[in-house]
């Protein structure tokens, strides 16, 4: 039985994503962006940036997990990344305003929905490349990453060797920098950006990433979130 809801889930979700695709998607757009060179000059100083942090992991790891009062909120935040949760809630708004016929949440769901689910796809590609240990396991370090007998050992697809980057951080930053640059009020702006961040945080106060997991699910969730919202429509594409 719970197959079948998976299933029907997954279904629901797929023909969100060609709606948004159909809808408000201009794929004759993405080579403009790839052809933009500051776009990949950023790309580079985010990974450069994330691979510097790897070597401060253990000491910004244990400055958060000391963060004992806001035990509670961290919890909380973690749940904001949870990729099947995020994916059936933007896809129920995106039914329901189509229904309304409220293009603008509708986009704007849609398109969170995007990058959320190319973020997310990404991460799966390089979490399988780097198969870095996570923190909780004995007797590993910050740069414990090709631990690829260790991961088969235990299931290939199991979480424990598929630290780097988060999937839940990549999923609460792509969903929320989405949202955030498609409003035009600075505060909620401000306020939207901020969200993620303690998802990133909540993961490393549970000892599920290293710091430097995270930076790297930011870094991932920018571009791609800048890719998605270079390519929508414009009024001149309809």
């Amino acid at each position: 039985m719970y197959s079948f809801y998976r299933t029907i889930n997954y279904l629901f979700i797929a023909t969100a994503v060609f709606f948004t695709l159909k809808n408000f998607i201009n794929l004759k757009r993405a080579k403009e962006f790839f052809l933009k060179k500051e776009k990949l000059f950023i790309l580079i100083y985010g990974i450069i940036l994330t691979g510097v942090l790897i070597f401060f992991d253990s000491i910004s790891g244990e400055i958060i997990k000391k963060q004992r009062s806001f035990d509670l909120l961290w919890k909380l935040a973690n749940y904001l990344g949870e990729g099947k949760i995020v994916f059936s809630v933007l896809s129920l708004i995106i039914y329901i305003f189509f229904v309304l016929k409220n293009e603008k949440v509708e986009r704007i769901a849609g398109l969170s929905l995007i990058s959320s689910i190319l973020s997310g796809f990404i991460v799966q590609i390089i979490q399988t490349i780097f198969m870095r240990a996570r923190p909780f396991i004995e007797n590993v370090t910050a740069l414990s990453f090709f631990k690829f007998n260790e991961a088969y050992s235990k299931g290939f697809f199991k979480a424990d060797y598929r630290s780097f980057p988060s999937g839940h951080a990549v999923t609460s930053f792509a969903l929320f920098f989405a949202i955030a640059f498609s409003v035009k009020n600075k505060i909620l702006r401000t306020v939207l950006c901020i969200i993620p961040c303690l998802t990133a945080i909540s993961r490393v106060y549970l000892n599920k990433h290293w710091f430097s997991d995270v930076i790297g699910s930011l870094v991932i969730a920018a571009w791609t979130t800048s890719f998605i919202l270079y390519i929508q429509k414009k009024d001149s594409d309809i």
